[in-house]
């Protein structure tokens, strides 16, 4: 029996016993034990290593919807919402569903500071390469940063995909971020188009 097979016996186990979520997990970062949606998370990690994406989908549904992650910090919330989203993407990949894929991650776009989006913008990438072609994808961004439109210093907000998206300034703030003192002095429009100039996925289409 492969390691796989083994851990496949054990997670399936733990999904079909009388586990108590809330348990406390015994840590100060993680707060319940969650042992019925980390396992769910596994098994369909397991699965797409496999390639047997129904059963993938029946444990991200699982973990999505069933047994849901709980935690009392916002930023560990945000990063499961971006997993359930980054699963969700690579299951509709390998179906050959990149518009579905592209839907999914959309929201996550620009990062919040919350939690990383880096996983998010690798699959949406990968999903407009499987959609578009790279001449339409330049087209698509071009015309996103040129619907930037500002409501006030703090937000602002393009339509990308026919999609209306929140950008966030983190990026700029970043203390790792090399040109941060000059970003400081951005303002307004100025400050605006630099997230957009510097965005991960954008900046190789501008």
């Amino acid at each position: 029996m492969s390691r796989n097979d083994e851990a496949i016996l054990i997670f399936s186990e733990i999904l079909n016993s009388d586990y108590n979520e809330k348990e406390s997990y015994g840590g100060i970062i993680e707060q319940y034990a969650l042992y019925k949606n980390r396992s769910a998370k596994e098994l369909a990690e397991i699965y797409f290593e496999k390639k047997e994406y129904k059963k993938a989908s029946d444990y991200i549904y699982l973990f999505d919807k069933k047994y849901k992650y709980l935690h009392f910090c916002g930023k560990e919330m945000r990063a499961d919402d971006i997993y359930i989203a980054t699963s969700y993407a690579k299951l509709f990949l390998a179906q050959n569903k990149p518009e579905k894929a592209i839907s999914k991650l959309l929201p996550y776009l620009f990062d919040d500071g919350l939690a990383s989006n880096s996983k998010a913008l690798d699959i949406l990438e990968e999903s407009l390469n499987m959609k578009y072609s790279n001449q339409e994808i330049k087209v698509l961004v071009n015309t996103a940063v040129k619907s930037l439109k500002i409501k006030n210093e703090d937000e602002a907000n393009i339509t990308f995909l026919g999609k209306k998206i929140m950008l966030f300034d983190y990026q700029l703030y970043n203390p790792r971020n090399p040109n941060l003192n000059a970003n400081l002095e951005l303002s307004g429009r100025e400050k605006f188009e630099a997230v957009l100039s510097n965005h991960t996925l954008f900046s190789k289409y501008l």
